[in-house]
């Protein structure tokens, strides 16, 4: 599991079946995929709405592992939906709430 460095704490004391690596911001992330071996990332619950949340899912679209977008990942892309469809690849899954239509209306 990849964690923000401020959750890795809170994530081990729950996760105790699963390595933890730490990674910082969306460049983190993105040096992080680069080893093929993290070929799948679920991102969005619990991210929190924003850019940072908006680049980690660049960072995670561009990188080539499959992707499952849900909650705050989607909803980050509320006032750029372009941006967001235009990354979207057959290996992305959208798993939207209500709260989300507004991003996947277009695609849902």
């Amino acid at each position: 599991m990849a964690s923000p460095p401020d959750a890795v704490a809170v994530n081990a004391a729950h996760l105790t079946s699963i390595m933890i690596k730490p990674f910082a911001g969306a460049e983190g992330l993105s040096s992080l995929l680069k080893d093929r071996r993290f070929n799948a990332v679920v991102i969005g619950p619990g991210c929190g709405v924003g850019n940072a949340t908006q680049a980690l899912v660049v960072s995670v679209l561009t990188s080539g592992a499959a992707a499952v977008l849900d909650a705050d990942a989607l909803t980050s892309f509320a006032g750029d939906p372009g941006l967001f469809f235009d990354m979207l690849s057959p290996s992305a899954v959208l798993t939207p709430h209500e709260e989300s239509s507004i991003v996947c209306s277009r695609a849902c």
